[in-house]
């Protein structure tokens, strides 16, 4: 989030003209002022990391979030692209769970420089609220006096002062002393653990879904092919405010475990989840028919069956923006999320709606014997042409 805006900087009236919140002492500004403000991020890490801003990355334990973070803090040491996008140089300061021995590892494997500082185990106990506020506002002096572009928090649940991760207020009430500290044009990188259902479509964070609505941009790492297999490829995607941020990207570990590179899908090996999502990027709001038409021709044909389980799971965890009706006039339409018509309101409406009729068609389906791929007016036709016994 940018520093507030003055009246001064933005070219405005008078501070006794101005229309004010006067008990709170909260201007407020028209569009017409707000011309000498700019709405383009500073990006650190570009899409991803950028300066006022707050970076929730969340992925499974092992997976390859600290070597990811490794890979960035050497890059912010010479300014050479990250898994092909631009990283600029900066300053960096990391509060971690993990010992000195284990980092002095990876600066000598990862090339990290002096640019960055490391604080470790900065708290024996979970701290309280005091304890928290007092480190964010000498993290806060640190930046006056000296500067710093990148503070990093890893894992998140081991250093804040939420008794629990569930509560909104608690996890709101957290948060606040570390967006003020981003508001001095910081950015914050917070390294947090999933929820045990294993949640996709943005909700892979643990505990309240108030964390994930906080920050500015969420990323969630994947496995491309599974924990149990050697392949070294990880998928990140991601949501943010901002049009800049990519909705995935495919990266490697190179064989050496000293970097991080952009990398292709194997499309002879692509699951349908993949190939759906390929497809969507292309050409949103193909029907399912559509799918299996253009589906690509070195990759596996998936049965009907599999394809429709694919495009309901899809659409249940969030990933999918569904319209239509479901049936031969009107068939089901697919999006995916936070893609669909995104230059106007029409994306947002469509998943409102998605989202709505899908509440009320599980609500109806109580109760009732429906087959997962097909909807109720589909179910009602099969059922009244069943023969009169």
């Amino acid at each position: 989030m940018s520093t507030p805006i003055s009246p001064a900087t933005a070219g405005s009236p008078a501070l006794e003209d101005r229309e004010c919140l006067d008990l709170i002492y909260c201007p407020l500004f028209r569009p017409g002022e707000l011309t000498n403000v700019s709405d383009q991020a500073d990006w650190l890490w570009h899409g991803y990391l950028a300066r006022g801003q707050m970076t929730l990355l969340t992925g499974q334990w092992k997976i390859g979030k600290t070597a990811l973070l490794a890979t960035l803090l050497a890059r912010l040491g010479n300014g050479t692209p990250l898994a092909g996008r631009e990283v600029r140089p900066g300053r960096a300061i990391v509060l971690t769970e993990e010992g000195a021995g284990l980092w002095m590892g990876r600066c000598r494997t990862f090339g990290i420089g002096e640019n960055v500082s490391f604080g470790f185990r900065p708290f024996i106990f979970r701290p309280d609220a005091r304890q928290w506020k007092l480190m964010i506002e000498n993290l806060d002096n640190l930046h006056r006096r000296r500067g710093f572009d990148l503070l990093v928090i890893d894992p998140l649940a081991t250093i804040w002062p939420c008794q629990d991760e569930n509560s909104a207020a608690g996890v709101t009430e957290s948060l606040r002393p570390l967006r003020e500290l981003a508001r001095r044009n910081v950015a914050v990188l917070l390294l947090h653990h999933p929820r045990k259902d294993g949640a996709n479509g943005g909700r892979a964070s643990r505990g309240s879904g108030a964390l994930s609505a906080f920050v500015d941009i969420l990323i969630e790492m994947q496995w491309y092919a599974g924990p149990e297999t050697p392949d070294r490829r990880r998928r990140l995607l991601a949501w943010s405010r901002h049009d800049a941020t990519p909705r995935q990207l495919l990266i490697e570990l190179t064989p050496d475990g000293a970097n991080y590179i952009a990398a292709r899908d194997n499309e002879a090996n692509a699951t349908p989840t993949d190939v759906v999502r390929q497809l969507l990027t292309t050409e949103p709001g193909l029907t399912f028919r559509e799918l299996l038409t253009r589906w690509p021709a070195e990759a596996t044909r998936p049965t009907v069956t599999t394809l429709h389980r694919c495009l309901t799971r899809m659409t249940d965890d969030g990933e999918l923006a569904r319209t239509g009706a479901g049936h031969r006039h009107e068939p089901y339409r697919y999006w995916l999320v936070g893609k669909a018509d995104s230059n106007n309101d029409l994306g947002e409406m469509k998943t409102e709606l998605c989202l709505a009729g899908r509440r009320n068609e599980s609500a109806d389906r109580v109760g009732r014997r429906v087959r997962p791929h097909e909807s109720l007016s589909e179910s009602r036709m099969r059922k009244s042409a069943r023969p009169v016994r």
